[in-house]
């Protein structure tokens, strides 16, 4: 596995909730989340399954459920669809159709909007970065 281009001490204050990507040799290769960024990386450094070599992290704000931020992951998931991540659905409207009523009920239309309009910031953010690199 490649040298880490982090250290423990660079990453100490990621012990917030966020949404981290996971790259290797500049390209990205897993999206996630956590509660907690920090404990998440160092169990993803730990891991042989998933090479990586930087990281970077997108704060949110953890909503109350955390289900706006988990259905962010989803949307950046099947925008990037980075080599470790599984989860890939084809349309994001299909996908929360499909969702048990319930949740549909806790996110709310205006929500899983709110998670739409949030991931495509996200994803700006992303590729404004990689463009001036």
């Amino acid at each position: 596995m490649a040298k880490k281009t982090f250290t423990l001490d660079s990453i100490q204050d990621l012990r917030k909730a966020g949404i981290y990507l996971l790259y290797k040799n500049n390209a990205l290769v897993y999206i996630g989340i956590s509660k907690n960024v920090y404990v998440r990386i160092l169990e993803h450094s730990f891991e042989d399954k998933k090479d990586f070599d930087s990281i970077e992290v997108i704060n949110t704000k953890e909503d109350a459920n955390y289900t706006i931020t988990e259905i962010m992951e989803i949307f950046l998931i099947n925008h990037y669809r980075p080599q470790y991540n599984k989860l890939v659905v084809d349309d994001m409207f299909t996908f929360f159709n499909s969702l048990p009523s319930i949740v549909k009920d806790i996110v709310g239309k205006d929500g899983f909007e709110k998670a739409t309009e949030l991931s495509k910031s996200i994803i700006n953010q992303i590729e404004t970065k990689r463009a001036k690199a």
